[in-house]
């Protein structure tokens, strides 16, 4: 460009209420906040406008120099509209839009795994959840990878928080202070917790989700406690104690813990492809509380899974335990005891649809077993579509389901249905052959299994004869036995029982028609 004047250099300075139009290349300091301005120049001399303009430094106010912000989008050739026109579009300010999603670290977390952060989290969940009652200040906490060191106390996640870190085992909360029992606490609108809850005209735990993180207790003790709470979701979370391969209850420690009060019952919790790990128990409730629900999730090197109801009192809020409490779409797996355990007067519970590995051997695989699978010990629960990988010869001393005889209903999906005491066997087919003298149909039963007998019904279709019938076999150290049967005309087969080594054998002979015939049964007994 050309050269129009050279000069020298010269500045003004004082404090920034007193800065003058400053002229053209001229300098000016404000002393107070540290700021600095160049002279605009004249119209005359092609300057935009009049005026002063701002030398960015370390103390510019960068969001004021670009206030606003839309929404432009990246598509090509399409033009966005915010607004009512797209003349007009809708303009926020950069601190509006910042403030959209708050970070943990914008409260001084820092998820290096030495600082302690537990104050940090605390504040911003304060901040965010109870300083104001006002729905417009409650944002997305959101928690980026880390190891966020806890002691001196828990995190307190208050009614309404919503929490998201960038997955389990990245996002992780460790509790390294062995003189507090958990990880965390459900805690009201004023960040209240245990007795205190609800207090002082506090909202009760409500509305809270959580996502995407590991909370991890290294001190051998519980890990999060929820009371009085209601409309909890826990997504993708993992729940870690510090035991490994636990086999005693020595130390009764749970990764969850649920308590209700009497006049506030915890209800309404999911756990939704979540991680219960490394302690005594999964989950144990012994108070009453509504609609658990825990779906597609894993448990792994506990005691036992869930354990529910065992300490009930008999008064409220401990006298019926939960109802509605629900296990769906999990894997059990390295369950030292049982994996589902209910105690007496609780009802409702229903497993459905998980598979259990390792279960009740403590951890010594087949032939080892030393519980059942599933025990449900009062009547009115339910297991349904559940697989097992416990084989037949291990049912027999430890039953894959124990409903203890009581009206509990379990569908085994490879083996039987069942109601309390009575099985009913899945329906089987077998081939008669033509012209047989006494041979086995292949259908046994042993004492040890089908317990002083069995009642088979049974079907025979022979060419065009057809038969009904239900035999009925009672043995010990014999075999007693009756056949009642209907035909539409004669089958020619003939069934007989023979008993011998503690197992009954169901025969047949058969005429010479030059057919075979098909039968058809299921075998039903009280075990």
């Amino acid at each position: 460009m050309a050269i129009l004047q050279i000069s020298r250099i010269q500045h003004r300075r004082g404090t920034s209420d007193n800065l003058p139009q400053l002229s053209a290349a001229e300098l000016g300091w404000s002393v107070d906040n540290r700021k600095l301005y160049i002279g605009n120049g004249t119209l005359a001399e092609g300057a935009p406008a009049i005026g002063n303009t701002e030398i960015l430094t370390e103390f510019s106010d960068l969001l004021n120099t670009s206030q606003s912000y839309t929404y432009k989008g990246e598509a090509v050739g399409y033009t966005h509209t915010t607004g009512t026109s797209v003349s007009s579009p809708i303009e926020r300010t950069l601190q509006r839009k910042f403030d959209d999603f708050v970070n943990v670290r914008d409260f001084g977390a820092v998820g290096d795994g030495t600082t302690d952060d537990t104050a940090a989290i605390n504040r911003a969940l304060f901040q965010l959840y109870c300083r104001e009652v006002n729905e417009e200040v409650r944002r997305t906490l959101y928690v980026p990878a880390g190891i966020y060191k806890i002691t001196g106390d828990v995190i307190k996640i208050p009614t309404y928080a919503k929490i998201i870190g960038e997955g389990a085992d990245s996002t992780i909360f460790k509790q390294t202070d062995s003189g507090e029992d958990y990880v965390f606490k459900l805690a009201d609108s004023l960040q209240q917790t245990d007795a205190s809850i609800a207090t002082n005209a506090a909202v009760r735990p409500q509305f809270i989700e959580v996502s995407g993180c590991t909370f991890y207790n290294s001190t051998t003790k519980q890990v999060g406690l929820l009371s009085s709470a209601q409309h909890v979701h826990f997504d993708d979370v993992k729940f870690q104690g510090n035991l490994t391969l636990p086999t005693t209850v020595t130390d009764a420690m749970a990764n969850i813990h649920i308590e209700s009060t009497a006049v506030l019952i915890t209800e309404h919790i999911t756990f939704d492809n979540c991680y219960f790990t490394n302690n005594t128990f999964g989950i144990e409730i012994d108070y009453n509380c509504r609609n658990i629900v825990v779906q597609n999730s894993y448990f792994d090197e506990l005691f036992k899974g869930a354990k529910i109801g065992e300490s009930l009192t008999g008064s409220a809020p401990q006298d019926e335990g939960p109802r509605g409490f629900k296990i769906t779409g999990s894997y059990f797996d390295r369950i030292a005891n049982i994996a589902i355990h209910t105690y007496s007067a609780v009802k409702h519970v229903v497993s459905a649809y998980n598979y259990f590995h390792e279960v009740g051997n403590t951890y010594n695989g087949a032939g080892n077993q030393t519980a059942p699978v599933i025990y449900y010990v009062d009547a009115g629960n339910y297991s349904i579509g559940d697989q097992f990988e416990r084989n037949d010869t291990d049912d027999l001393s430890q039953p894959r389901i124990n409903v203890d005889n009581i009206s509990n209903y379990a569908m085994v999906a490879d083996n039987s249905v069942q109601y309390g005491a009575h099985r009913q066997e899945a329906g089987l087919a077998v081939t008669l052959s033509d012209n047989q003298s006494t041979t086995s149909t292949g259908i046994t039963l042993s004492d040890s299994k089908y317990t002083h007998g069995a009642i088979i019904d049974y079907s025979i279709v022979r060419g065009t004869t057809y038969r009904t019938g239900t035999l009925r076999i009672g043995h010990g150290t014999s075999v007693g036995y009756s056949d009642d049967f209907s035909e539409d005309s004669a089958t020619g087969v003939t069934l007989t029982v023979t008993f011998a080594s503690n197992t009954s054998t169901i025969n047949y002979a058969t005429t010479s028609t030059g057919s075979s015939a098909t039968m058809k049964y299921s075998i039903r007994y009280l075990y």
